[in-house]
């Protein structure tokens, strides 16, 4: 009689403390997960930080937490990590009454990209381990990957090419339209300057004056991916966002107006991605945020059409940065920059392929990736 009480009492017991515990586990518990940092560059290591806070007296003596993350992301350490069409992390805790338990994990970003940790799961083990709980739980957490500095070593040298093309091009064809106002004749100025109205007026030769061509601005044009019947180099796209970022540093450290405009979306708003013109650190930061989320493997517009949304191109210089070599890229360039657009196209490629672009129009260097 005494045994079957003691039953009795074990399995009573077990069900209240079972009941207990699929009531309580999961109340008053908070399991945050967050990158340490907003932003890191393509190829530097950063932190995953894992914080939970217990705040009611039930212990929680197994509580598993997993989260997936993009396989491009790598732990430092490896253990209790799965990688199927994502990354998984599965870490077993214990958790005091009123504690608060924070573990970080190192891991390297070795692509480019916009990645978030956008739900984990929880799953507790009550007392005597025989019955588990599972919770599904939204996370708000993401980092940007920006993409690195390109290794070409072209980059600055063929901007002062463009540079001196381009003021050499407005020196001939001066825009009326830049006109400041004006000055007394001075023995170095040209005739054609020579404001002959108003020198009648004043008796004394007098001169338009404009504004400082050297102030002038550069729309960028990203390609990435253009259906042409071409292999996609998924090395060479990603090349070519680097270069991208590269001459922005260029151009913004120098104080010059930049805008960019790709035909490429936007991974996660599917958008196509453009920049309007603007200059300074904030620009800076994010042009480099809208690289880093470029869907490299999409086209959301034709190039052609792309240059026709733009309209004709202004006195400011045009850059040109894709892995196509078409000849119909080449001539929608050529007529989106017109009879005074000077213009640069930078290709990147591998020393195998072959380089068939060639124009009297444009510059055309080639940026060889290794």
């Amino acid at each position: 009689m005494t045994i079957i009480v003691a039953v009795l009492v074990t399995m009573l017991l077990s069900y209240v403390m079972l009941s207990v515990y699929e009531w309580k586990w999961n109340k008053n518990l908070d399991v945050s997960i967050q990158f340490e940092q907003d932003h890191v560059n393509e190829g530097e290591s950063g932190t995953i930080k894992e914080v939970v806070v217990n705040e009611k007296r039930l212990p929680l003596l197994s509580l598993l937490i997993k989260f997936p993350i993009d396989r491009s992301i790598e732990y430092s350490n490896t253990e209790n990590t799965k990688i199927t069409d994502m990354q998984y992390r599965n870490d077993c805790i214990v958790v005091h009454p009123f504690e608060r338990v924070t573990r970080t994990f190192q891991v390297m970003f070795t692509k480019r990209g916009y990645y978030r940790i956008e739900e984990k799961e929880l799953v507790a083990v009550e007392f005597f381990y025989r019955t588990s709980f599972v919770e599904m739980r939204k996370n708000d957490s993401g980092i940007y990957v920006y993409p690195s500095r390109t290794k070409v070593r072209q980059i600055e040298a063929s901007f002062e090419r463009m540079m001196g093309e381009y003021v050499s091009k407005t020196f001939v064809y001066e825009d009326p339209f830049e006109f400041q106002g004006i000055r007394a004749y001075e023995p170095t100025d040209p005739m054609k300057k020579i404001n002959w109205g108003i020198s009648a007026k004043t008796g004394e030769l007098m001169v338009n004056q404009f504004y400082d061509t050297n102030h002038c601005s550069v729309t960028i044009f990203l390609l990435t991916m253009e259906n042409e019947g071409m292999g996609y180099y998924e090395d060479l796209a990603e090349e070519a966002i680097r270069m991208v970022r590269t001459y922005l540093e260029v151009l913004l450290r120098k104080g010059i107006p930049v805008k960019v405009v790709t035909n490429a979306s936007d991974m996660e708003t599917k958008k196509r991605i453009e920049v309007k013109e603007g200059a300074g650190m904030a620009h800076m930061e994010y042009c480099l945020k809208q690289l880093a989320k470029i869907d490299a493997k999409s086209s959301a517009c034709e190039f052609t059409e792309l240059f026709k949304q733009q309209g004709k191109s202004s006195n400011g210089l045009s850059l040109l940065v894709s892995v196509s070599q078409s000849d119909a890229l080449k001539a929608a360039f050529e007529q989106y920059l017109g009879k005074q657009g000077v213009g640069q196209w930078m290709i990147p490629v591998h020393s195998h392929l072959e380089r068939n672009a060639s124009s009297r129009r444009v510059q055309i260097i080639y940026g060889e990736v290794e």
